[in-house]
């Protein structure tokens, strides 16, 4: 049996009032033909009105944040208003939009001359990642 999982798209219920309540988002990509990797890593932290994140891409000239081909990780962002999980645009010129849930996600960033202009789409169906701990269980 395959659990409904189509509240993974959108903010946890249950959060309680703690500052540092998060939910997290996380898309890997790869440009193979020119060893090229990266990722875009962002968090909300609703009760405190913050966003923070961005993108990070390398190669192998450089695998640390100071000479990757590109890192902007953009701390203490006001979220911005009416942000959802899959549906928002931050300070930082980051706009993610869910395509089809649980599956494609059009992702656009314009800063420093670094462009993306991505729509990240699932190899697989996703899983559930299951947690004896209550607190985690409403996030995960």
């Amino acid at each position: 049996m395959t659990a409904d999982l189509s509240f993974a798209d959108y903010f946890g219920e249950g959060r309680d009032d703690n500052p540092y309540w998060n939910e997290s988002v996380w898309f890997s990509f790869s440009i193979p033909e020119r060893r090229i990797h990266g990722m875009l890593q962002y968090y909300f932290r609703p009760n405190m009105g913050m966003l923070n994140g961005g993108p990070c891409m390398w190669d192998a000239s450089g695998t640390y944040q100071w000479n990757a081909l590109y890192y902007n990780w953009a701390h203490l962002q006001g979220m911005p208003a009416g942000a959802q999980k899959f549906d928002m645009q931050a300070r930082n010129s980051l706009k993610v939009k869910m395509l089809e849930p649980l599956k494609r996600y059009k992702i656009d960033y314009d800063k420093e001359g670094f462009e993306m202009d991505l729509v990240w789409e699932a190899i697989g169906p996703c899983h559930e990642l299951k947690t004896g701990d209550p607190g985690q269980r409403s996030t995960a």
